[in-house]
């Protein structure tokens, strides 16, 4: 996932993760514990409540991380800023891809109001 980082970026990050989760080993379970749970939560009988919950753990989480990790290197912001831009850009992609899967099948029925 962070491959469009470059190979000194990803040693900083990767030694700054291990850092904040050595010396924090409450996140290092709570970290654990999600991982656990995004199985269930995205298996094909989970509900969209069960997916929405378990993104905002994540999400919870990954901001806990963040923030222990810019304690441990504070010269992480502009690899976060990167990482930010890298998500924000694959999920842009995703939402045109399903508009676009979605978009054919509305468009033969514009034009004509039955009236």
């Amino acid at each position: 996932m962070l491959a469009f980082l470059t190979p000194a970026e990803q040693i900083q990050y990767a030694k700054a993760r291990a850092k904040a989760l050595a010396d924090n080993p409450d996140l290092k379970v709570e970290g654990e514990t999600v991982a656990k749970e995004g199985g269930q939560a995205m298996s094909a009988g989970a509900t969209a409540a069960d997916r929405q919950a378990f993104i905002e753990k994540m999400n919870s989480h990954r901001q806990k991380l963040r923030q222990a990790m810019l304690k441990e290197d504070p010269t992480l912001e502009p690899i976060f800023t990167k990482i930010d831009k890298q998500i924000s850009e694959m999920k842009a992609k995703q939402l045109g891809a399903m508009q676009n899967s979605t978009n054919p099948t509305n468009s033969s029925n514009t034009g004509s109001s039955g009236h």
